[in-house]
């Protein structure tokens, strides 16, 4: 990402007469402070201890920031003398360093200077005493040892605690305070090198943070060094500034107030939107923390209560009842928030939908929830993808051992589970558009931690551990996860590529198909293209690759050395839990013994026969899925040529009624079992003529073992497609 370090001063405020010295990394201020009136000064360690330089610049600086100097240097305490002669008096030293004990460091990340990881934690013991002979280019410190230092050197201080790197910083938090939100609902752990994380970092900070710990484990410190006892009253800063120019802010807490700053100039029309945004939510009767706009900024008073979201989340472990009420009375300020669109399938439409009105930005005090930072306003939304999104939020990161209420049954509650993956898309679609997931796609990818690799790391350090176990839950879980707005990329080009493309070629992007075998390279598989897998290297786009291969090994690991992201494993043998089934949407009518009803045939002749079936399908299912056998299957198992062409009878069934979707049936894979395996239908509906033949009956039992069922149907007997073709064939029709 652009402007790395600019976050640690974004939110600070400098007077246009200041004098600034810049040391280290903060030289990347410059360009910041050329916009306004300062004097600044760039100069390296090395420079500022020349006896001409301090001879010149004796108190003269105003405010001195070093970034990362530090680690650098061989005695600490000679540095912050110096700098501590060129300040004024009353001048301040703003320090950023990171903490080698840091939070991602006992994850896994590794160390800057030794590039390995667990030095640090051990004061770089380790490594000194295997490379007896190397020495260390610099090191980092713990908060004791920078105490220390400050204090030797006549300094008193402040450490801030800064969340999750001083490159990207998004928390910064004094050390005299402990956020009253969840502090894993606010940031995004960032990596050097994310293949080495063994724990996912954010859902340990919180327990850190009860346990009074926090800030001795912190990423890095931001760290406000004065010669008197005058610092800031700032209890914590949050950041967004990966939000783009437009989006970003920075929230500062002080002891009284809050202040919302627009950090670009483009953001300014945006804060003007937040204000209004939280005027009308007012006029609708919602409670909010109404503020006043003052220049870039949006001043609201401090709140000392609850977060809605702490406050519902210990209702989940301890009230169940206390919290359907909370619930309800959630849903129904959502409902209210805005005037009123429609009704439809989606449920209310409303005017104006503020997506962020989720428990996470409000408090709770008295009975009420008052909501803050309403920045977003979208036209015409659905009040159930705000809900949605709320109850996301809540069950995030809570062990389901201590959930009084399943999530489960909050769907149902809300009649949200039947455009469950539509919420959830909108949802990812806000998220990823507003954090710039697209553009800076190459950034994350790089420095985000993928949960895969996390496990993998951790299983690998159990000897005892089968090596096998990782493997068989990646294969389950991976295959069609994370497939939105994404190429795919298929590996193995074999007979279980064959059935991925015969299932799902039409579901998804799927680019081309990667393979290891030269001679297959430059041919086609279903009209898929078979390329070299060096065709990943220079891919910029968002994707996905999925190892379609019985030997899946190492192909997993020969992508991992490539530096690939995402992969995904399919088993052409197991039975996926439906997911890849994205747009079945029923029709609402829970009277129907089931909910999603299959049939299938070749359709040919379209007749009464063939009404009466679909008919007497769809009223005993809520939603039906006709699949139209193609001609190539037709030739090959009926030993004759369709009357009507696949791609016409596909459009026939297309305009019946009573049908829900239209589906082709891949010719070597058209069974019973495969179309299970696929669509997961509650019942498979079946002309009477099969209903006593031994395959069948076969059918009906697996099916039975799968929770679901095989109901036969009689035909029309004075109808049928054979009748019409044998009056074709004699020229009586």
């Amino acid at each position: 990402m652009e402007n790395l370090y600019f976050g640690l001063i974004s939110w600070m405020s400098f007077d246009d007469s200041a004098s600034i010295l810049l040391l280290g990394n903060a030289k990347e201020y410059n360009d910041y402070f050329t916009n306004m009136k300062c004097r600044v000064c760039c100069a390296s360690s090395d420079e500022i201890c020349m006896d001409t330089f301090q001879k010149e610049y004796a108190s003269s600086f105003d405010c001195a920031i070093g970034i990362e100097i530090l680690e650098k240097e061989a005695v600490p305490n000679k540095l912050l003398n110096i700098i501590k002669i060129l300040l004024k008096q009353q001048g301040k030293l703003f320090l950023g360093t990171d903490n080698r004990i840091g939070l991602r460091y006992l994850c896994g990340e590794v160390d800057p200077f030794t590039q390995r990881c667990f030095d640090g934690l051990d004061n770089y013991a380790t490594y000194l005493s295997d490379k007896r002979k190397t020495q260390l280019s610099g090191r980092c410190y713990t908060k004791a040892e920078l105490k220390h230092f400050l204090m030797g050197a006549g300094f008193n201080s402040k450490f801030y605690s800064v969340l999750p790197s001083l490159e990207t910083p998004q928390l910064i938090i004094a050390e005299d305070y402990t956020p009253a939100e969840r502090i894993a609902a606010r940031y995004m752990p960032m990596y050097r090198n994310p293949d080495t994380v063994l724990f996912c970092e954010e859902q340990i900070c919180d327990d850190f943070a009860r346990n009074n710990a926090l800030h001795s484990v912190a990423n890095a410190f931001w760290v406000e060094c004065i010669l008197d006892d005058c610092f800031m009253d700032v209890k914590q800063v949050t950041l967004s500034l990966d939000r783009g120019e437009e989006n970003a802010y920075s929230t500062v807490i002080r002891s009284k107030e809050v202040e919302k700053k627009v950090v670009f100039e483009k953001g300014r029309s945006n804060l003007e939107k937040l204000v209004q945004n939280m005027q009308r939510l007012q006029k609708q009767g919602i409670s909010t923390v109404l503020g006043k706009q003052k220049g870039e900024s949006y001043i609201m008073p401090y709140v000392n209560a609850m977060h809605g979201d702490v406050y519902l989340r210990n209702l989940l472990r301890t009230d169940a009842d206390e919290f359907l009420k909370c619930m309800d009375y959630f849903r129904e300020l959502i409902i209210r928030s805005s005037e009123h669109v429609c009704e439809n399938e989606q449920g209310i439409i409303l005017k104006n939908g503020y997506v962020d009105m989720i428990p996470l930005n409000s408090f709770y005090q008295n009975g009420e929830f008052i909501f803050f930072d309403q920045e977003f306003c979208i036209q015409d939304y659905p009040a159930n993808a705000i809900l949605c999104r709320a109850i996301v939020s809540l069950y995030e990161q809570v062990p389901k051992n201590e959930i009084l209420v399943p999530r489960d049954y909050m769907w149902e509650r809300y009649g949200l589970i039947k455009q469950l993956n539509y919420w959830d898309k909108i949802t990812r679609e806000f998220m990823n558009g507003l954090r710039r997931r697209e553009k800076e796609r190459t950034f994350y990818d790089a420095h985000m931690r993928n949960e895969w690799v996390t496990n993998y790391n951790r299983q690998r350090l159990d000897d005892t551990v089968n090596k096998m176990d990782f493997y068989e839950e990646y294969r389950r879980n991976s295959c069609f996860e994370d497939l939105y707005d994404k190429k795919i990329f298929l590996f193995g080009a074999g007979k279980w590529c064959d059935k991925f493309l015969a299932f799902y070629k039409s579901d998804y992007n799927i680019c081309c198909i990667l393979d290891n075998d030269e001679s297959k390279w430059g041919t086609e598989l279903h009209g898929v293209p078979i390329v070299s897998p060096d065709s990943l290297v220079g891919e910029k786009a968002a994707y996905k690759v999925i190892i379609c291969a019985k030997n899946y090994k190492p192909i997993f690991r020969q992508l991992k050395r490539m530096n690939v992201m995402h992969i995904g494993i399919y088993d052409a043998n197991y039975f996926y839990p439906g997911r890849q089934m994205l747009n079945i949407v029923s029709s609402g009518d829970t009277n129907k013994k089931y909910r999603i009803g299959y049939l299938s045939g070749t359709f040919d002749l379209f007749h009464i026969g063939h009404i009466n079936m679909l008919r007497r399908a769809k009223e005993q299912c809520e939603y039906l899925i006709a699949a139209v056998t193609s001609d190539e299957y037709v030739r090959i198992h009926k030993d004759k040529e369709p009357i009507i062409p696949f791609e016409e009878r596909v459009e026939v069934l297309k305009a019946c009624k009573y049908v829900d979707e239209v589906v082709g049936v891949p010719v070597n894979y058209a069974g019973t079992v495969e179309a299970f395996q696929k669509y997961h239908f509650d019942c498979q509906f079946c002309g009477s003529d099969y209903a006593n033949d031994a395959w069948w009956l076969q059918q009906k039992k697996f099916l039975q073992s799968h929770g679901s069922d095989l109901v036969f149907f009689s035909y029309t007997e004075q109808t049928s497609s054979t009748k019409i073709r044998s009056l074709i064939d004699k020229g009586l029709l």
